[in-house]
C-alpha cells in the first residue's frame, strides 16, 4: 500500500504523496473533463443503451482524468467506467462523476422539483435544504458525486431568459436559499450515500447581462457585484461550506471573470474558504480567445484561466489542444509548474473528500428505491403548493393586445422551448408535447414582420450547454 492509499493519513498528506508519483501528463489530465457521448450509444431520448469500452480506452489510453459527465448513463454503466480507472490506470485514481441537477438530477426517472424561482417564492429557505438533500440522494444513487448546482445568480432584468433558474432579485433571500440548499446537498459527510459536492454557479455577476442577453457583459460595476452578488455566494461557501464553483463567462467592467485572480482566488479561496476546484462554465476559458479577444492564442487563454484560479475545463477546447497547451506552457517556462500542481491538488482533494479512493463504486440497487420515491414526490408537491403566489388584479388583466405584442417583441426568447431548461428528465420530455419555436409561433400569431425583433438569447457553438 502506498501512503496515498492509506485512509488513516490526512487528506493533504495523501495528496502530496500521490502527486509526487504523478507524471506531468497525469497531472494535466486531472484538469480535463470528458463526456459520455464520446464513448456511448444513446437512444432518441438521450438514454445510454451501450457503453463502448474500446472507444473509451482509445480516449483514456489507460489514464485517469479529472471528471466525466455521465449524461444518460445508469449506475451499473457508471461502475463499469469507474472500474477502468481503478483497475486499468497506473495509479488507480478514480474518476469524479458530475452532472446537472438544478431542480432534479438530469436523468430518466429522477424527481422533478419546482424551479428555483418557484422554490424561492415559498419564502421558506428550509425547503431548499429538503430539496437539496433529495436531489443529492438521487444523484449519488445514480453514481454522481458532484452536481453543477445550485444556481445563485441575482436576476434583476426580466428580459433575461434564465430567470427561472435563480432565487430571484433580493440578495438576502437568495443568500438564505443558497446556504440551505448547499447544506441539504452536502450534509455533514461527503462520503455518505445521500450526499454530493455542490458546485454553485455562475460565479459571478452572470445573471445581469447587458440587454438581458445570455453571455453578455454584466451590467453591474465591480462595486455592485461585491455588494449585491457576492454575499449570495459567501453564504453558500463561508456558511454552507460549498465545495466547488463554476466560473461564469461574463465580464465585469471589461474584465472576464475567467481571468480574474481577485475573484477566483483572493475572494473565493482567501475570503470564502472554498476547499475544492473551479470548473469553467462551458467555454469560459476559450472565450478569452474568441469572445473577449484578450488572449491572442488558445494557449494564452488557457494560461490566463489557470493562473487566475480555473482548475478544470468544461469542453472549452478539444482535449488534445488543452493538454498539449498546458504541457508546452510548463516545458517552455511560460507558466510555473506550481500553477498546474495547485489545480491538480484541488481536483484530487475533492476525490479524497468524497471517499472515492476507498469506495469508488455505487450500490446499483439504490437507484430503484431512491429515485422518485414517495418522500421525494411529496417534497416536490409541497414546494409546488407553497410556491403559488396570488396577485391582485387592479385592472391590468387581461392585457391589451397591442401591449402583448410589444412585450413579446422586446423580450428575448429561446428559439426552442425546453422544459426546465437544462434539468429536465427524459420522462418529462417523453410525456410533454413537442416544443414549438417561439419565433414561428409569433409569426403565426402576429405575422412574419414581428419576428424580426425576436432573437434567441444564446447561440452556443457546442451542443453541451451548462
Amino acid at each position: 500500500m502506498y501512503p496515498y492509499q492509506n485512509p488513516d493519513l490526512s487528506t493533504e498528506e495523501r495528496i502530496s504523496d500521490l502527486m509526487s508519483r504523478m507524471t506531468l501528463e497525469e497531472k494535466i489530465l486531472q484538469t480535463d473533463q470528458y463526456y459520455s457521448g464520446d464513448f456511448t450509444t444513446q437512444d432518441e431520448n438521450g438514454k445510454v443503451t451501450a457503453v463502448d469500452m474500446q472507444r473509451f480506452d482509445a480516449l483514456m489510453q489507460h489514464n485517469s482524468v479529472g471528471s466525466v459527465q455521465l449524461r444518460g448513463m445508469t449506475t451499473a454503466q457508471a461502475n463499469v467506467v469507474q472500474r477502468y480507472a481503478i483497475e486499468n490506470t497506473r495509479l488507480g485514481i478514480p474518476y469524479l462523476f458530475s452532472e446537472e441537477a438544478l431542480h432534479g438530477l438530469m436523468t430518466n426517472n429522477a424527481t422533478s422539483f419546482p424551479q428555483q424561482i418557484g422554490l424561492a417564492a415559498s419564502f421558506e429557505p428550509e425547503l431548499g435544504r429538503e430539496m437539496g438533500h433529495a436531489i443529492a440522494a438521487e444523484s449519488r444513487a445514480c453514481g454522481i458525486h458532484e452536481t453543477y448546482s445550485p444556481v445563485m445568480d441575482l436576476i434583476r432584468d426580466p428580459r433575461y431568459g434564465r430567470a427561472e433558474e435563480s432565487y430571484g432579485e433580493d440578495t438576502y433571500l437568495c443568500a438564505e436559499f443558497a446556504r440551505e440548499t448547499v447544506l441539504g446537498m452536502q450534509g455533514t459527510d461527503l462520503t455518505a450515500p445521500d450526499a454530493v459536492a455542490a458546485e454553485p454557479k455562475h460565479y459571478v455577476g452572470y445573471g445581469n447581462p447587458v440587454g438581458g442577453l445570455n453571455c453578455a457583459p454584466c451590467t453591474m460595476g465591480r462595486h455592485d457585484v461585491f455588494s449585491d452578488c457576492l454575499p449570495v455566494f459567501e453564504a453558500a461557501f463561508a456558511d454552507g461550506k460549498a465545495c466547488d464553483a463554476m466560473c461564469s463567462y461574463n465580464s465585469i467592467d471589461s474584465i472576464p471573470v475567467s481571468m480574474d485572480h481577485e475573484l477566483l482566488t483572493d475572494v473565493l479561496r482567501g475570503q470564502f474558504g472554498m476547499p475544492g476546484f473551479v470548473r469553467s462554465d462551458l467555454t469560459a476559458v476559450s472565450r478569452l480567445y474568441d469572445w473577449h479577444f484578450i488572449a491572442e492564442t488558445p494557449e494564452e487563454a488557457i494560461r490566463l484561466g489557470l493562473e487566475a484560479g480555473v482548475d478544470l475545463q468544461l469542453y472549452d477546447f478539444p482535449h488534445d489542444v488543452w493538454q498539449k497547451a498546458i504541457a508546452h506552457l510548463i516545458e517552455s517556462g511560460s507558466m510555473k509548474m506550481s500553477v498546474l500542481d495547485t489545480a491538480c491538488r484541488r481536483v484530487l482533494r475533492m476525490k479524497f473528500a468524497l471517499g472515492l479512493f476507498e469506495n469508488p463504486y455505487t450500490d446499483e440497487k439504490r437507484a430503484d428505491t431512491i429515485l422518485r420515491c414517495p418522500e421525494h414526490l411529496a417534497t416536490a408537491e409541497k414546494i409546488a403548493k407553497k410556491s403559488i403566489v396570488l396577485l391582485k388584479n387592479d385592472g391590468l388583466l387581461p392585457l391589451r393586445k397591442d401591449l402583448i405584442r410589444f412585450l413579446t417583441a422586446t423580450i428575448p426568447k429561446h428559439a426552442v422551448v425546453k422544459a426546465g431548461f437544462l434539468c429536465w428528465t427524459e420522462s418529462v420530455l417523453q410525456s410533454a408535447p413537442k416544443p414549438r419555436c417561439c419565433m414561428s409561433a409569433a409569426a403565426t400569431f402576429w405575422g412574419r414582420r414581428c419576428t424580426r425583433l425576436i432573437r434567441p438569447c444564446c447561440a452556443m457553438k457546442t451542443a453541451k450547454p451548462v
